[in-house]
């Protein structure tokens, strides 16, 4: 017993240990597996919000910006999360944009960086170097009046990364932690910066946007005539002065007093009330608005208009005024609408012809190709600036003669267009087919091409598939003329499409399109044996039969053959076997 008992004590030690070193195996792989899908998380954070910065309006950059930052300062669950603008003279950094957790003070606009973190500034602004550390404590001795304002600011870990714009650093992005410290992987840096620089970059586009929005204005409220319809509201009265060739445009009588009212009631239904809080958007803040609408005229026709407008604080007489001009931009929306139809029909032509596409310019020199085209080339795009040499130099050699004077003829001597197919040797893919269709645009006075556009297509499939046909009909031929037996091809309607040379001889002739029973039977109706029908369902029927003809036996092997077209024809092998 004390044996037996000391056996059940061994194995529960042993069962203890086990699950011992399961749990820790356990521990271990979640101890593994946490920072994975940490960084997974991290990762598709970046990645989302980087798509979501690349293509958004010029207005919606900055609330955009905060809420991408807000979005970081959450996952990191931190207290601060901001963009900081380096001014010209690299001193001082304007926080542009700032996402905080509740109850953190909020940061100056302004910050004297290289006087209140001089250390982190020699790093950041002259170095281009992130900084980051998990505890104040970490800086080193250099590093104390950067330690004093870390305190000061309540600052316990922080993450800087410096962003190059132009080849100098222009921002930095800032993340701090106040309540608890913090450590920032190595490798979450690159992609911090990376989103950093989809900030700057978004930045960059809502400024040129406004540049260009203001240029426009300044442009369009500088031109009063040749086609346009100047006017002018009186706010506070809302009467509308314009022109009679306006009035006549938008509906009103030469002599009638308009008004805002009047106007709004000619503006299409669909876009009146957005026309509406535009007018008053612009004259609420004193800006300026442009915007495109719909206008019913009185015979029932409707015309686009496009109307641009600024705010003017007084008049001569003291009351604000909002002046503009409108333009009739309805032959503009009809070529666009056309415009985009027909790109559109270009793209989906193209794309279901699986054609490559190129232009090209004088000199020779090819100034568009598309991701098909250098495929079809084995043509990198640092390839591009030799394309024409590289495509030249890898024709067929017979085949090059030809391309040439079909070339020359269309840069040269006045020749529209060409089609010409050749053989082309492919970097990778070896020996390829090409059809190739080229045309010229335009030309200079001596006649010489200055723009010529054209496609190519990638025959070798279909040229593959010519060759295999032609192999396969010359085997079958040579089956057919070593067959020493009789062989014929007929329709479902017992018409003969073929017969070889031994049956030919058998008959006296070629019967190609009398009636298989007539010609080989000498019979006015169908054979009562026949078994076309079997056949002509799938099934290959092999019998012996006694032609009535000769009173001889023959093997008979009848084979279905299918078209490409769906149809299927009856193949008949005959063999004497008397």
């Amino acid at each position: 017993m004390k044996i037996e008992g000391h056996e059940i004590r061994g194995k529960k030690q042993m069962g203890d240990k086990s699950g011992a070193e399961q749990k820790r195996i356990s521990d271990d792989a979640r101890s593994r597996v946490q920072p994975m899908n940490e960084h997974l998380r991290f990762e598709m954070l970046i990645s989302d919000l980087s798509a979501r910065l690349v293509n958004i309006l010029p207005d919606q950059t900055d609330r955009e910006i905060e809420r991408a930052l807000h979005q970081v300062l959450e996952f990191f669950q931190v207290d601060r999360c901001g963009l900081l603008r380096i001014s010209p003279d690299r001193k001082m950094v304007h926080v542009s944009h700032a996402a905080y957790a509740e109850g953190i003070e909020r940061v100056s606009g302004d910050i004297d960086l290289a006087a209140l973190f001089p250390w982190s500034y020699e790093k950041l602004v002259i170095q281009g170097l992130p900084v980051s550390f998990a505890s104040v404590e970490e800086l080193p001795d250099t590093a104390e009046q950067d330690r004093v304002s870390c305190i000061a600011m309540g600052i316990r870990s922080y993450l800087d990364i410096p962003l190059f714009f132009d080849g100098r650093v222009s921002a930095i992005i800032v993340i701090n932690a106040v309540h608890k410290a913090c450590r920032w992987p190595a490798e979450y840096i690159p992609r911090l910066r990376l989103l950093g620089e989809i900030f700057i970059n978004a930045l960059k586009r809502r400024n040129a946007d406004r540049v260009l929005r203001e240029s426009e204005a300044r442009l369009s409220l500088a031109i009063e005539s040749a086609g346009v319809m100047p006017w002018d509201l009186d706010v506070a009265s809302g009467r509308l002065w314009t022109t009679e060739k306006a009035k006549e445009f938008f509906g009103f009588a030469p002599d009638s007093d308009t008004s805002l009212e009047s106007f709004f009631i000619v503006v299409h239904p669909e876009d009146r009330e957005n026309v509406r809080r535009a007018v008053e958007l612009t004259i609420q803040s004193g800006g300026e608005n442009h915007i495109e609408y719909r206008i019913m005229q009185p015979d029932g026709g409707i015309r686009w208009v496009a109307s641009r407008g600024r705010m003017y604080p007084t008049s001569s007489e003291g009351a604000a005024r909002l002046m503009g001009v409108s333009a009739d931009i309805t032959e503009r929306k009809g070529m666009e609408e056309s415009l985009r139809e027909s790109k559109a029909r270009l793209i989906s032509a193209i794309d279901i012809a699986e054609l490559g596409f190129y232009e090209m310019r004088e000199n020779h020199r090819i100034s568009f190709m598309d991701n098909r085209m250098r495929a079809f080339l084995g043509i990198t795009v640092e390839e591009e600036p030799q394309a024409r040499e590289l495509w030249l130099a890898r024709i067929h050699p017979d085949d090059l003669p030809t391309v040439r004077e079909a070339s020359r003829k269309v840069l040269e001597e006045g020749l529209d267009r060409f089609a010409v197919e050749y053989r082309y040797m492919h970097p990778q893919r070896g020996l390829t087919w090409l059809h190739h269709l080229s045309r010229v645009l335009e030309r200079d006075a001596a006649g010489r091409a200055l723009r010529v556009v054209g496609v190519m297509q990638d025959l070798s499939g279909r040229k593959q598939a010519e060759t295999a046909r032609w192999e396969s009909m010359e085997r079958y031929r040579a089956v057919v003329d070593a067959f020493d037996g009789f062989l014929y091809i007929c329709s479902p309607d017992y018409r003969i499409e073929f017969m070889n040379q031994s049956l030919i001889e058998r008959t006296g002739h070629d019967a190609v399109g009398e009636l298989c029973y007539r010609v080989l039977h000498d019979r006015d109706s169908v054979c009562e044996w026949c078994v076309n029908e079997r056949v002509f369902q799938g099934e290959t029927v092999r019998w012996e039969v006694q032609s009535p003809k000769d009173n001889r036996w023959y093997y008979v092997a009848n084979t279905p053959i299918r078209h490409a077209d769906g149809t299927i024809s009856k193949q008949a092998m005959i063999m004497d076997i008397t």
